[in-house]
């Protein structure tokens, strides 16, 4: 899969960036005429420009020398693209552009300008490498997504300083061998003034860009493609990265935009299953043919790529009860224990399939009944515990064991009710909640299960400073919390003669 990268003008007719040679330079000789750069091979080239490498002589490194192909330097108007292409690389002062160091004339008559070289493959290249199973791998999946989602934040620091870039695609994204990203090749990107006005000088009507990634607006008029248009084609960089294919497909530029225009891309999770709800449909809010119901800018698109990553509701659609309750559970799995997490989530996948967020009512009053059940065979077994004290042997073994396992199930399915109000308070149930804790870890402490206690405090402690006491524990509580923590500590400093 490769990206093209023709210069399409008002009569959508292309004008190949390859049919010039490239420029006769023999990678390890000096430029032809002396001066502070000597030049080498080329390392990149587009449809206005050469990339060359370069040895700065006077600072003694090596640098990238971007240069105007001849035929394209004979134009007035690309001349002027070209200096500012310069000027505004040089104030994205962001990790991810790159640095312009030097700008002028070379001794042979070319414009340049020199920048930082990065060396690595472009996104291009990385996604052409990438297999089915690739895409099946999570890991794999969300490592790109990482790297999408500093593109998106470096879009965001152009676009909050009123530039749009116009052609973004994989081929102008450059990762390094330590994960730096640069975007690149701004040859037509924009200022858009403070007060909105666009500063570009295009005669109205011009198409410029590359079919596939331009917006709708984009392909009408490069004179119309502000913010949105940059978002739409990072959402067809997403689709890529997350379903291997294209969103829009066809034999020529004219049959791309055509698909642009009028054909709305299958989402993303139907044609690779493994891939998150959430991020499917961030991609087609991305995707959507009127620029007003896309994101705004880069800015809103990162936001959500971030809510994602947090596990927190994304603007592209409505979480499903079972999302909100898995995500909150996600956010807090060290406060409630890796065995407590697992059994929230398997309890909400019991209970909260089939529900949604109009069904609330329900679903709460299900899983309070398991609470119930749970409570009344916990009172079973402390009464038939009662009836053996004093009594030891394998049957006081086994009820312990069972009792033990009761309190787990039963905080757990707890946690399931607190996940299903949450954020919104149910005092009922936050108190419930805290009882429970409390007279759990009392009985533990009865049955010697020191370690156990001591991780419970251990974790409400931290819900307490993380979550600003949302559980409300009054202060006689957290007293009580840190008598139960002072008896497990002590429990687990005795001896072995001490604790029996």
């Amino acid at each position: 899969m490769s990206d093209e990268n023709p210069i399409v003008d008002d009569d959508s007719t292309e004008i190949d960036p390859l049919v010039e040679q490239e420029p006769p330079v023999d990678p390890g000789a000096a430029s032809p005429t002396p001066g502070r750069y000597r030049i080498g091979g080329v390392i990149g080239k587009g449809g206005m420009a050469f990339v060359r490498e370069a040895e700065d002589t006077h600072l003694g490194r090596t640098v990238a020398v971007k240069t105007m192909r001849p035929r394209v330097a004979r134009s007035a108007e690309m001349r002027g693209r070209f200096v500012q292409e310069g000027r505004i690389l040089a104030e994205l002062a962001h990790p991810g552009t790159l640095p312009v160091h030097d700008a002028g004339v070379l001794e042979t008559g070319e414009p340049f300008y020199a920048m930082q070289l990065i060396q690595g493959r472009t996104l291009s290249e990385i996604l052409d490498s990438r297999t089915t199973e690739d895409a099946q791998d999570r890991g794999a999946l969300l490592g790109l997504v990482d790297v999408f989602e500093r593109v998106c934040q470096t879009m965001a620091y152009a676009h909050r300083r009123g530039i749009v870039h116009r052609d973004l695609k994989p081929s102008n994204i450059m990762v390094d061998e330590f994960g730096a990203l640069a975007v690149m090749d701004w040859g037509i990107a924009k200022r858009i003034a403070d007060d909105g006005e666009d500063t570009d000088q295009t005669e109205a009507g011009v198409v410029m860009g590359t079919p596939g990634f331009m917006s709708p607006e984009q392909s009408k008029a490069l004179d119309a493609a502000g913010e949105p248009a940059d978002v739409f084609a990072l959402g067809v960089i997403l689709y890529e990265i997350l379903t291997l294919q294209r969103p829009f497909d066809g034999n020529s530029s004219r049959e791309l935009m055509l698909d642009v225009l009028h054909h709305d891309p299958a989402p993303p999770k139907r044609l690779n299953p493994d891939c998150p709800r959430e991020l499917s449909a961030i991609c087609l809010k991305a995707l959507a043919k009127n620029p007003r119901k896309r994101y705004r800018d880069a800015g809103e698109l990162a936001a959500d790529l971030r809510k994602f990553r947090e596990f927190r509701p994304v603007s592209a659609v409505a979480p499903r009860l079972i999302d909100h309750l898995a995500n909150w559970a996600r956010r807090n799995r060290a406060l409630s224990g890796g065995l407590a997490a697992l059994l929230i989530v398997s309890t909400l996948a019991g209970t909260a399939v089939g529900y949604n967020r109009y069904q609330r009512s329900r679903a709460v009053a299900r899983v309070t009944s398991q609470v119930e059940q749970l409570q009344a065979t916990l009172r079973t077994q402390q009464t038939r515990l009662a009836e053996l004290q004093g009594s030891s042997g394998a049957e006081v073994e086994r009820l312990e064991g069972e009792l033990a396992n009761t309190l787990l199930s039963l905080r757990s399915t707890t946690w399931a009710l607190v996940g299903f109000t949450y954020p919104r308070r149910d005092e009922e149930i936050l108190e419930l909640a805290r009882d429970q804790t409390l007279d759990m870890n009392d009985i533990l402490l009865g049955m010697g299960r020191h370690g156990i206690v001591a991780a419970n405090v251990a974790d409400v402690f931290g819900r307490i400073a993380e979550n600003d006491n949302y559980f409300a524990y009054t202060r006689e509580q957290i007293d009580r919390l840190m008598q139960q923590q002072a008896d497990a500590e002590a429990g687990l400093s005795a001896t072995p003669t001490e604790r029996d």
